[in-house]
């Protein structure tokens, strides 16, 4: 998936000029329904660093809650699911 991913937002930042940030994430089939997340960057500053390179602390700020979201959220969703 993340090929596709890195592909849209390519194609989004060719046809806007917009610079793209995705970040997603989900229960992963691969790793026995462990959440897992996702980055992808459409650019790079002068010094060729994406938004998540460029900011130090990108996994704190954002992926670390994200993460936790979704951990939040999916616990929620199984156990509607199973009730």
């Amino acid at each position: 998936m993340g090929s596709m991913i890195r592909q849209f937002c390519h194609e989004i930042k060719i046809r806007t000029g917009w610079a793209l940030m995705f970040l997603g994430g989900g229960p992963d089939p691969r790793e026995q329904g462990a959440i897992t997340t996702m980055a992808v960057h459409s650019s790079q500053d002068k010094f060729g660093l994406s938004f998540g390179q460029a900011n130090t602390n990108f996994e704190e700020l954002y992926v670390k809650p994200f993460g936790a979201y979704l951990e939040q959220l999916y616990r929620e969703f199984m156990f509607c699911k199973i009730n």
